[in-house]
């Protein structure tokens, strides 16, 4: 039987990795070593629950160029003690995970989150119930076509809370992001709703 989804909350996730420059010989495997997480509330909008895991990488290195694009600290995430494992059974735990939907912005961080955890052997900490907001996004507000985070935001008047790239700092973001999407269906869904009417 599967398992009952609760829709009281959407899990927002973002991911960072291990990354190099297109002419570095050192590059290899992507390996996840932060996991941003917010909550949207669906009764209330409300954006909560802004947590940072920092993992250390086991079979890559930290380069410069990582550094400078995350906003992370070599420091911060060398001290770390935390595995994918441990993460992700925090998740499980703390976050009801196997149970909520849960969304990121664009498929590249649900990708990474599961071939990393088949790779290594980990329990996925989410459901089938993934939303990709950036495909979403376009949908709801009849685009052309997909846009950047960034440009997304600026879309629809919102102020980035950072600057920094940092996948906590970006989670965030994009569950205000997530809330707009959400406010500007529900006004449409109106609108077609009270135009139906008057036929």
């Amino acid at each position: 039987m599967s398992k009952k989804i609760n829709y009281d909350n959407i899990i927002i996730v973002k991911t960072e990795q291990t990354c190099w420059e297109k002419d570095d010989t050192n590059k290899s495997d992507n390996e996840i070593i932060e996991i941003g997480i917010s909550l949207l509330n669906l009764t209330s909008l409300r954006v909560h629950s802004k947590k940072q895991y920092l993992i250390k990488p086991v079979n890559t290195n930290i380069s410069e160029y990582c550094l400078y694009k995350t906003g992370l600290s070599r420091e911060s995430i060398l001290s770390s003690n935390l595995t994918l494992d441990n993460v992700c059974q925090d998740i499980i735990k703390n976050y009801s995970s196997q149970k909520r939907p849960w969304a990121t912005f664009g498929d590249g961080d649900r990708k990474i989150i599961e071939k990393q955890c088949k790779k290594e052997e980990v329990q996925f900490p989410f459901t089938s119930r993934h939303i990709n907001i950036k495909t979403l996004f376009p949908i709801i507000f009849k685009l052309k076509g997909e846009l950047s985070l960034g440009e997304a935001m600026l879309e629809t008047d919102l102020e980035p809370t950072s600057l920094r790239e940092a996948g906590v700092e970006e989670c965030y973001n994009i569950a205000l992001l997530l809330k707009e999407i959400i406010v500007g269906g529900v006004a449409s869904s109106n609108l077609i709703f009270k135009n139906n009417r008057k036929k």
